[in-house]
């Protein structure tokens, strides 16, 4: 199985190139070919928390997140079994009750902001990418997605953005770039990141592999 990396700043459009990416696998080889893991659904479950703390939380912190369960399913992908992959809703900061199940694939794609983060997943990767792109563009990006999807006040993401978004991703995201086996423009069109993304995969071993499964 190849498994490939891709992350970026918040709103850097990491997740379009991922979700392109995953939608050109689909179309040329079949749905069977790829799976795509979004490592926002790996956040720790809060339901204890009043939900006027949750957002105290800094979510861009890495031990936000529960590596130990993706490490877990990454694990069980390998090994040809399905996974559950948990849903996380981000108005209540909270899990899902219901999942989604996810079937082992030739080809996972994991993304998020550390997506590069923990060595035992980067071990695993065979393709590392990291969206780059300018911090005014990605926060203008991230105040029209939370205000128009996640409910949140302008002054209340910008508070987040420069109080543990920017600062985290100084620290522990945008060092990973010198990890990235490619980087990608995060205002060049989807298809041509997509176009450079398909250049460094073993698009071979991806049609051996699916021959493999027929």
């Amino acid at each position: 199985m190849q498994l490939i990396l891709i992350t970026g700043a918040s709103a850097s459009g990491k997740t379009q190139v991922a979700k392109g990416l995953l939608a050109h696998l689909h179309f040329i080889f079949g749905e069977s070919s790829a799976c795509l893991i979004s490592q926002d659904h790996y956040y720790h479950d809060l339901p204890q928390v009043p939900n006027e703390s949750k957002p105290a939380t800094n979510f861009d912190h890495p031990e936000a997140l529960d590596f130990e369960l993706l490490k877990e399913h990454i694990d069980s992908l390998f090994a040809g079994q399905s996974i559950h992959m948990p849903l996380y809703d981000f108005a209540t900061h909270s899990r899902l009750k219901q999942d989604e199940s996810v079937n082992p694939s030739p080809i996972t794609i994991i993304e998020g902001i550390h997506a590069l983060y923990d060595h035992k997943l980067f071990e695993k990767a065979t393709l590392k990418a990291f969206v780059e792109t300018p911090q005014d563009v990605c926060l203008d990006r991230r105040l029209k997605r939370d205000m128009a999807q996640r409910a949140r006040a302008k002054d209340d993401i910008l508070h987040q953005y420069y109080s543990n978004v920017l600062p985290m991703f100084e620290r522990f995201i945008h060092p990973t770039i010198s990890l990235a086996d490619i980087i990608i423009d995060g205002q060049i069109p989807t298809d041509i990141s997509v176009q450079r993304l398909l250049s460094q995969i073993d698009l071979n071993g991806l049609k051996s592999s699916i021959q493999g499964i027929g």
